[in-house]
């Protein structure tokens, strides 16, 4: 059965250290370079040395407070040193965690708190402290007195464990648990060391949420290699703080989203890209990468050596499914952006809706298989989406429900959704989610969404009455903020196509002949740059001036592309608070107007992402500089058992 499968279906078959245990792999590196720095947060250097002891007492502190192999613990909190002290504290009792966002809804958590069946709730930080009916919390943050006895010299173990459940959008209306184990995340941890050439002087720049899969190779692909975890910014979207953190820290390696990437890239430019000098590989997922995001860096430096991994994969299967390496050149001049071959030990076909596999340049959906598939989603064994491999029956395929070929040289190529799946800044979104949840909050019979131009979501709601404001707050309660329609449209009648069903072009139309019957006209001043603005990061052009930037389609990151393009057209610095206070054009003009011709406090953030800061991240700049000029040679291993005797005691 195996010789019908093309080789360009199967990854790279490579060991991957199955069935290690993952915090003992940690111990190892924490052995061999105690003095190196293991994570950076907060501006805070923290060694191999301390991380691993804040470990080490974090599982003592919650196997004191009742946790044992096999427990689902809910863990939330900033993304700080402790944090990532808790999370391998959970591996090391063999329990999973469950990362919950701070910006999750309250019911969102309590439902995932429930579905999940934890009855433990870690909090890494002091500001998130809450009550869920119950549930244990458990504080672990500066502060807090984690001493206690030592753990058992023999705690129950598990073979190969969950290591962590993280919820994505749910096609029946509710979100979905997704239970990841170590052997799925070894592959994946090895497989990313090895792609991106991490060794002892790398330093990896983690711009993903902890809530988003994404961060999971960070997490563990860093500390298990002895190089360097760099935690950025708490708001991921500050770009002036983050141009600040990478020439403080001098990062390797930077993981987030497309549009994040070319935000930062925009933002560096002006300073002739020293901030990012020190960059070797931009790994780039979690949406479509267009080249164009990239072409300016090329442009402007061609004979930049940084490296673009655009990566793939469901969270159904462990982060990483595919990758594809380019240059700056490579990437500039192909047509199509790949999203390339299947990773380690992982393969990928490309089959029709009755699982036969199709040949290349034919269209199909991708479907896949090998190491770092989900047995199952939580408490739902048996899904259409997970299947035996017919060509290896040992083990589950996933069927992804997106769309792709392998082209001429055994790449692969996005083509979308065949589902009403969808991506929104990077977040996997199931419109039915969103239906379900409008049906429950608006009392009606019929509800249903569409995505407009400029990735703006928009509601339909059965009636004449309109109920958009009362409906979006109804689901602001259930929904994260990049689910809620930005806004909710009564229709007396639903549009039908000639078979029946809900003709989703008519909606389209709707909305967008709603969209223009709200545009409000304007001649200049101020109101007109910032039209012009708003047309320009939205990609839409009807607005009215008494419309929330949110509520149009606008995002925390285009907001800060925003606050640039106003110091550039107007000469004006408005801080992000108050233009989203504001939040309509009528506001932020007048706070634009009102405000002083000054822009000297922004001048100077953004200066001091060219300067590293004075004292010991000076000192450690210097350091870290030295280093990167003597590469080592050899294994990951060897070269940082050469950091360690660099770095002495």
């Amino acid at each position: 059965m195996e010789s019908k499968i093309p080789k360009y279906c199967i990854g790279e078959i490579k060991p991957y250290q199955k069935g290690e245990n993952i915090f003992e792999l940690f111990r190892k590196v924490a052995e061999r370079v105690p003095n190196q720095i293991a994570v950076i947060a907060e501006d805070t250097e923290y060694t191999y040395a301390q991380v691993f002891e804040m470990a080490e007492n974090a599982a003592a502190y919650f196997h004191s407070k009742g946790v044992q192999a096999g427990d689902r613990i809910a863990l939330t909190g900033y993304r700080t040193v402790y944090t990532i002290a808790a999370i391998y504290g959970l591996i090391k009792l063999g329990a999973a965690y469950i990362p919950l966002e701070n910006d999750y809804p309250t019911k969102r958590v309590t439902y995932i708190l429930q579905d999940s069946g934890t009855d433990k709730l870690i909090v890494t930080s002091q500001d998130f402290e809450q009550e869920f009916d119950g549930v244990k919390e458990i504080p672990f943050y500066k502060g807090i007195d984690s001493s206690c006895p030592p753990l058992p010299d023999s705690i129950q173990t598990i073979e190969n464990p969950c290591c962590y459940i993280i919820y994505t959008s749910g096609t029946t209306g509710a979100p979905k648990g997704t239970p990841i184990c170590s052997n799925d995340l070894l592959n994946l941890t090895f497989w990313y060391a090895d792609e991106v050439e991490l060794h002892a002087n790398s330093c990896v720049l983690l711009l993903n949420a902890f809530g988003f899969d994404a961060s999971v190779k960070n997490i563990f692909a860093t500390l298990l290699t002895g190089c360097t975890l760099l935690l950025g910014s708490q708001n991921l979207f500050d770009i002036a703080r983050i141009l600040k953190i990478m020439q403080a820290f001098q990062p390797t390696v930077v993981n987030c989203v497309p549009r994040l990437f070319h935000a930062i890239l925009e933002a560096a430019r002006e300073h002739g890209y020293h901030a990012i000098s020190s960059l070797q590989y931009a790994v780039l997922g979690g949406e479509r990468l267009d080249k164009s995001m990239i072409d300016v860096l090329y442009q402007d430096k061609p004979n930049s050596k940084l490296k673009v991994l655009n990566v793939y994969g469901p969270t159904e299967c462990t982060s990483v499914s595919t990758s594809m390496k380019y240059s700056l050149r490579e990437l500039s001049e192909c047509e199509t952006v790949r999203i390339g071959r299947p990773i380690f030990n992982k393969r990928v076909y490309i089959m029709d809706s009755n699982e036969n596999l199709l040949p290349a340049g034919e269209m199909g959906e991708l479907v896949i298989s090998g190491v770092g598939i989900a047995q199952h989603y939580l408490h739902k064994k048996a899904n259409e989406v997970f299947l035996p491999d017919p060509y290896y029956p040992e083990d589950l395929m996933y069927r992804s429900g997106d769309l792709g070929y392998y082209d001429e040289t055994g790449n692969i190529v996005f083509c979308g959704r065949k589902d009403k799946q969808i991506k929104i800044n990077g977040h996997r979104i199931e419109l039915e989610e969103i239906i379900q949840t409008g049906l429950k909050c608006s009392g009606s019979v019929w509800f249903d969404v569409v995505l407009c131009a400029g990735e703006r979501l928009v509601g339909f709601v059965k009636g004449t009455e309109d109920r958009s404001d009362e409906i979006r707050t109804a689901m602001k309660e259930w929904c994260m903020d990049y689910m809620v329609p930005a806004e909710v449209i009564s229709i007396p009648e639903i549009p039908l196509t000639a078979h029946g069903k809900t003709d989703y072009e008519a909606l389209k139309e709707i909305a967008e002949t709603h969209r223009k019957s709200k545009k409000t006209t304007v001649t200049g001043g101020t109101q007109a740059i910032l039209m012009e603005i708003w047309e320009q990061l939205l990609g839409q052009n009807h607005f009215g001036t008494d419309e929330k930037f949110f509520d149009v389609g606008g995002n925390s990151l285009q907001l800060f592309k925003m606050k640039m393009l106003i110091q550039e057209k107007t000469g004006k610095d408005v801080e992000i608070v108050q233009l989203l206070q504001a939040a309509t054009i009528e506001a932020m003009a007048n706070l634009i107007d009102h405000s002083s011709s000054q822009n000297k406090e922004d001048k100077e953030r953004i200066r001091g992402a060219v300067r590293p800061d004075t004292g010991v991240a000076r000192n450690k700049l210097k350091e870290r500089m030295e280093l990167l000029k003597k590469r080592h040679s050899g294994t990951a291993q060897e070269q940082a058992f050469e950091f360690e005797k660099k770095c002495g005691d």
